[in-house]
């Protein structure tokens, strides 16, 4: 468990997360979203695609796995596609 705000879990390669979104979100829905995205070699993410039911769930994770970043890969050429999904939860 992610203990209280929203939760991530992150697939891209082997890649790691590094640093984290700002957890206190301010999010009236609950709802989980899975953002497509594409990360070059420094770990950054370079494209973010969201598919939610909701808009503004779309929006704010699509924000948000902007500021997701993964270890650098020195190596790599190419960019890397994988998927970020976050867990939203109310703030009560």
């Amino acid at each position: 468990g992610m203990g209280n705000g929203h939760g991530i879990e992150a697939s891209v390669g082997n890649r790691k997360v590094v640093s984290e979104l700002n957890r206190k979100i301010p999010v009236q829905e609950e709802g989980v979203v899975i953002v497509k995205v594409l990360v070059n070699p420094d770990g950054k993410v370079i494209n973010a695609n969201a598919r939610a039911t909701s808009v503004k769930l779309k929006q704010v994770a699509e924000k948000e796995a902007y500021k997701v970043r993964f270890n650098k890969v020195s190596s790599l050429t190419e960019n890397e596609e994988g998927t970020i999904t976050f867990r939203f939860k109310m703030n009560y």
